[in-house]
């Protein structure tokens, strides 16, 4: 394979893991069951951007907290979709970018997806 060939294929995996960490990391952060920690100083955070740029009132605030907890499972349920689709493809990817390794870069390219954390 040409290295501009190499690059593109290797930069088009980069992207598409880039929207699953994206994926993952929002609903891991913005939509846990409970907000343990880090989630629940984003969603403060987010939420107090989002009060001061619209000029909320406090029971504006409320009400949209309480959108955001009513539709919570929706989310959670589609982000896990997505999630399933994003791997999916991933693997798919992989399998595509081994068959043209030699068994030795197999083996290189499974470590350094192990190291960059995409491998499933």
């Amino acid at each position: 394979m040409r290295p501009s060939k190499a690059r593109a294929v290797l930069g088009a995996l980069s992207l598409l893991v880039l929207g699953a960490v994206l994926g993952v990391a929002i609903d891991r952060h913005l939509l846990p069951t409970h907000r343990p920690g880090p989630a629940a100083a984003l969603h403060e955070m987010t939420m107090a951007s989002l009060e001061e740029r619209l000029d909320l009132s406090a029971d504006q605030r409320r009400q949209i907290d309480s959108i955001i907890a009513g539709r919570h499972a929706t989310l959670r349920h589609a982000w896990q979709m997505i999630h399933a689709q994003l791997g999916a493809a991933v693997d798919s990817v992989h399998q595509e970018i081994e068959a043209i390794l030699t068994p030795e870069q197999r083996l290189e390219f499974r470590e350094w997806a192990r190291d960059v954390d995409i491998d499933h």
